[in-house]
């Protein structure tokens, strides 16, 4: 998430010159040589776009006095350690200590709004997000710029704010890019948003987006980074949300998300898959949460079909999704449980690219809200993945501090 937002500049300098194409690893033909030319073209047509945006927002805040400039900043904290027995910390994306910041930044005059996320740890910073929008209605949002992906349930309940959320660790069909995702979970381009007001208090939500998606490294998925632009194998895609709330404030609800990304390997192919060029990946998913008093009950589950492009493998077929259960024992103290399951693996070559993702995983947490907008949380999992077995402890201090 955005911290420090205004602080991140861009480089306007050069953008008139064209970059040079950077040698390609296979042979090209003219369609694919055309379109690399048009992805080094990218970076530069998106700072000018979101530098353009910005002067508007600028012009709109120095215009009509009648519209008020409303701005806010949030930020979180939070401090964790891990302990995991018989097991190699770095090998399952996990370090025993963690201290981390997430900021967000909102800025609106009449229709044009700004909304940025910078999250800083102790082993990297990130711009998380940067999205400036129109609003042309009360009912719609136009967005440009970086995004977390629509098509995450998690995602658009929690994002980085981890005193948000009742656990400390995420599921892992939604864990980020960096840190051992198997799904993207960032985009940069546009992004709509709309509400719809619906008889008997019903809303319907729409989120629906599409720009460049991560590319795939040793390390795992890599995003496109705006404070570092380079679209050298960066695809395209586009996500969906589509949801149905109980009523404009209630959490209970159901709804149904999508997901088609072109994912290119950008390094030296991976030893499983010399040939590989790239992922078409495809997501279909479903999910349903329900709050009744205390109680929060929410059930996700994801169809992934991956097809390795190069390969033998064509398609590589995956169900998996998770299960939660939580509820306060008191005002100040919440227990959860979660469930994640996987099916089809053998049926999933994909997974071999993410060795260390946990096929299935039971989660138990107890959090404690010791004083106002601070809590404590302990976290007990049992975790498989394709070849390993661990326990994994942890105990994390969490907080809203602005």
């Amino acid at each position: 998430m955005p911290v420090t937002l205004m602080g991140a500049r861009f480089d306007y300098s050069g953008l008139h010159k064209r970059r040079r194409v950077k040698p390609r690893r296979h042979t090209d033909s003219g369609a694919s040589i055309i379109r690399a030319q048009i992805l080094e073209e990218v970076p530069i047509m998106i700072r000018r776009c979101l530098a353009g945006a910005l002067v508007l927002l600028a012009s709109a805040a120095a215009a009509g006095e009648a519209d008020p400039l409303q701005h806010q900043l949030l930020a979180f904290g939070s401090a964790e350690v891990a302990h995991v027995p018989k097991s190699n910390l770095t090998a399952i994306y996990s370090r025993p200590e963690v201290l981390a910041a997430d900021v967000l930044f909102t800025l609106q005059r009449g229709p044009i709004k700004l909304f940025a996320e910078y999250e800083l740890t102790d082993h990297e910073s990130d711009l998380e997000r940067f999205q400036i929008g129109w609003e042309p209605s009360e009912h719609m949002v136009l967005w440009l710029g970086r995004f977390h992906q629509p098509a995450s349930i998690w995602n658009s309940e929690y994002h980085h704010g981890q005193y948000l959320q009742t656990p400390i660790t995420r599921p892992g069909v939604e864990n980020w890019d960096d840190d051992g995702g198997v799904i993207p979970q960032q985009f940069t381009g546009v992004l709509a948003e709309s509400n719809w007001n619906l008889p008997r208090g019903r809303v319907l939500r729409i989120a629906a987006g599409g720009g460049l998606t991560p590319v795939l490294t040793p390390e795992g998925l890599k995003s496109f980074d705006l404070l570092r632009p380079d679209a050298d194998e960066h695809r395209f895609g586009y996500q969906a949300r589509v949801a149905l709330m109980s009523d404009q404030f209630s959490e209970s609800g159901a709804g149904l998300v999508f997901a088609q990304e072109k994912i290119a390997w950008r390094d030296a192919p991976p030893i499983p898959f010399p040939m590989l060029r790239y992922v078409d990946f495809r997501l279909a998913g479903a999910y349903a949460s329900y709050v009744h008093r205390s109680w929060k009950l929410q059930a996700v589950g994801y169809y992934i079909d991956a097809q390795l492009k190069g390969t033998s493998f064509r398609d590589s077929d995956l169900l998996t999704g998770y299960v939660t259960v939580e509820d306060a024992l008191a005002h100040n103290l919440r227990v959860f449980f979660r469930r994640e399951d996987s099916s089809h693996l053998s049926e999933a070559p994909y997974l071999r690219l993410f060795p260390r993702w946990p096929t299935a995983r039971s989660t138990f947490a107890m959090r404690w809200d010791f004083t106002r907008r601070h809590a404590l949380t302990a976290e007990l999992a049992d975790t498989y993945t394709a070849t390993d077995h661990y326990m994994e402890y942890r105990l994390q201090w969490s907080a809203a501090l602005l």
